[in-house]
């Protein structure tokens, strides 16, 4: 193994680039972090919230649950390439087991500390999630391996607990009210099977409510270019919204569908997988742009 010496390996509820990065109860990939040009490793990258245990309350698919940040320094040589593996493990009847067929792994050439190279090590962060490779409901236990040049470093102990969510299997292109919440269940590549999965139910805006004789289980889109929600009848006659949504990249207009209020679900197969390769709810607002909705965080 070369010259190498791992400063650290571990999970937190936020981490710090620059700025704070809220991770934990967010949703899938909430941002897109530009790796800043200069920064110090030992000053400006490190860990907020590091804790071994993570309460899923009210947590469902695509909710982030942690981060995990390593730092491998090269104190020594004029120059340290490696070999990077990270394994993911599972604890499933008494046993440690990899759900996937690969691991994290990559290469990484550390250059010696000098007047022009700024650092002299290597740092990253990747994102943890509820879904069906990761953070699983019938899971409580897991840990983090960190290996270099096969030789394992740090191995780092973490549980869950409180994670339920409606695991029937639901058919695809599911689409409706549920009591106070919108719920769907996307075509999805990465789902329980390749025709089910289980309910995605979205959050909705808790300060917005009001009784109506509208009929129960409508679903609409406003007539308002600056209301960004979609509506919707509870089955006790309520008008309800979900929370605010979010644009879809480079939200253009709409080549696709003519109708304003037209909602449909985003599909994906192993060889589309959509622009994050993810599914959403999708629709025309009353400018015929796009607009996307997720589960959405958690309150």
């Amino acid at each position: 193994m070369a010259n190498v010496q791992l400063e650290w390996f571990d999970i937190w509820k936020w981490f710090y680039l620059l700025q704070n990065y809220p991770i934990y109860w967010k949703m899938f990939q909430p941002y897109e972090i530009n790796r800043p040009s200069q920064w110090h490793w030992d000053e400006d990258f490190y860990t907020l919230d590091k804790t071994n245990s993570f309460d899923l309350t009210w947590f469902q698919q695509w909710n982030e649950v942690f981060a995990w940040t390593w730092c491998l320094s090269n104190q020594w040589e004029s120059s340290a390439s490696v070999s990077i593996d990270i394994y993911f493990d599972q604890k499933v009847n008494w046993h440690w087991q990899n759900p996937w067929t690969s691991n994290w792994y990559y290469t990484a050439t550390i250059p010696w500390k000098s007047e022009e190279q700024g650092t002299y090590a290597n740092c990253a962060y990747i994102w943890a999630w509820v879904d069906t490779d990761e953070i699983r409901p019938w899971i409580t236990d897991y840990r983090l391996r960190y290996l270099v040049d096969w030789v394992e470093l740090q191995t780092v102990y973490f549980d869950v607990y409180n994670l339920s969510f409606d695991t029937t299997p639901c058919n695809n292109w599911f689409l409706r009210v549920e009591w106070a919440n919108l719920c769907y269940v996307p075509p999805c590549y990465y789902s329980w099977s390749e025709s089910t999965g289980y309910k995605h139910r979205i959050q909705y805006d808790t300060g917005y409510s009001w009784a109506t004789w509208q009929t129960p289980w409508m679903i609409w889109i406003p007539n308002d270019s600056t209301d960004h929600h979609i509506y919707y009848t509870t089955s006790n006659w309520v008008v309800r919204r979900t929370k605010e949504t979010y644009p879809r990249p480079y939200n253009p207009s709409s080549t696709w569908y003519s109708k304003r209020g037209h909602i449909w679900m985003t599909p994906s197969t192993y060889y589309s997988t959509e622009e994050t390769g993810y599914n959403y709810i999708c629709y025309l607002d009353a400018s015929w742009y796009k607009r996307r909705l997720w589960p959405w965080e958690v309150d």
